[in-house]
């Protein structure tokens, strides 16, 4: 999405200007502008106000946002109890809730311990605040070093929640639900992580839940500084710092002092790339607007193989739009929406040759943009599923 700050009070969320998609506006929720004119702003269905928190939510409700003093107050390391229940990994972790990531690590230890037959955790760093990044591996361990092997990731952008949600669904089914899927298992190899940036995760639990960015900060500023943290997803190597990166660090699209300068995008690059001859397909799941992007970000231009990105996103809109009757727009990235340089679509596909790349947005297209309920949460993981495992037994009949 394009983001456009003015006067500092609010910011403009726009797409592509040739779709017919919402203007949203993001008013900071204690703004003069905001104080002086709330009952003034109805801006009817084309343009809506976002006081950085879900409308529907009670705000004195601490589960759903709380502000505390210190981000660590709850280890990430701490397994807390409550989500085992006599060996069932999903007590108390649903899909009805947006979870905090103690919660997801220890959904993913209880996966792991319970069925170490086909899953393992390999932690390939840790974030800037010391929070490890943990891949799911899921496959048999047969010839596993001559199968092919998908990456899917979640998280790359902090507020959105969904994302996250969607790529835990997926390694749920592909876990508990093995033998319904040995036709993909036996071969392909998954390499999972739900959430790329668990600090601006959190942060966006317990200080602002708009929050896009890391939380790296080498200039020590406070906790609450706009100007703490970078894109990860304009911080990639490939034609990095080319359109729609910013320089400004106080920019939400700001691409951080140098490629990989984040220890979040580095630790996946330097994963990917120890095995990047048996990659076959890179997804990374994102929210909002309904779209299957495949390359170049960066420009208005298409890879080679843009025919056969094109035929594999349809089939994955395809299906999912049989779930929930959601259209997805297919296409290249800078195309269907405009221009940004440094993501990590454009380096699988650049640096690390993996012939299928794509960014999958998930729903809305901006009734509630980055703050879809949590009612929602369930539909939507269970359609992601589909478009996913659709694409993914699709892949052999593309070289």
């Amino acid at each position: 999405m394009r983001m456009k700050k003015v006067k500092n009070v609010l910011t403009l969320y726009t797409r592509n200007p040739n779709l017919k998609s919402p203007l949203e506006v993001l008013l900071h929720p204690f703004s003069s502008l905001l104080s002086r004119h709330k009952r003034q702003l109805n801006f009817g269905s084309l343009v809506r106000t976002m006081f950085g928190v879900d409308s529907t939510q009670n705000l004195n409700q601490p589960q759903q946002f709380r502000t505390s003093r210190h981000l660590n107050d709850q280890s990430p390391n701490k397994r807390p109890n409550n989500v085992f229940n006599n060996g069932a990994c999903t007590h108390k972790f649903d899909w009805k809730t947006y979870q905090r990531m103690d919660r997801i690590y220890s959904y993913l230890d209880c996966l792991a311990f319970h069925y170490v037959d086909r899953m393992q955790i390999i932690t390939i760093g840790k974030s800037y605040e010391n929070r490890p990044l943990k891949v799911v591996r899921i496959g048999n361990g047969a010839n596993a070093q001559a199968r092919n092997a998908i990456w899917i990731d979640g998280g790359i952008h902090a507020r959105e929640w969904i994302s996250p949600a969607s790529v835990l669904f997926i390694i749920k089914r592909l876990v508990e639900d093995y033998d319904q899927f040995r036709d993909v298992l036996n071969n392909y190899e998954f390499y999972i992580l739900p959430v790329v940036n668990p600090d601006g995760y959190e942060f966006t639990h317990t200080h602002n839940r708009m929050w896009r960015k890391t939380r790296s900060n080498p200039r020590g500023l406070r906790r609450n500084n706009r100007c703490v943290g970078a894109d990860p997803n304009r911080n990639w190597s490939y034609e990095w710092g080319g359109k729609g990166a910013s320089p400004n660090p106080c920019d939400e699209t700001y691409r951080g002092e140098r490629a990989f300068s984040e220890s979040e995008t580095m630790a996946v690059r330097n994963f990917i790339m120890s095995r990047a001859h048996r990659f076959k397909l890179f997804l990374t799941m994102h929210s909002y607007g309904q779209f299957i992007l495949y390359p170049w970000g960066h420009e208005r231009m298409a890879p080679n193989n843009w025919r056969q990105l094109e035929l594999l996103g349809a089939t994955a809109g395809e299906a999912m739009r049989e779930v929930n009757d959601h259209r997805y727009t297919i296409g290249s990235a800078a195309q269907v929406l405009y221009p940004a340089a440094g993501g990590s679509d454009d380096w699988a596909r650049g640096q690390a040759k993996i012939p299928y790349t794509y960014t999958i947005e998930l729903p809305d297209t901006g009734r509630y943009g980055f703050l879809l309920p949590a009612p929602r949460i369930k539909s939507t993981v269970q359609e992601a599923f589909v478009g996913v495992l659709a694409m993914v037994r699709a892949l052999n009949q593309f070289p």
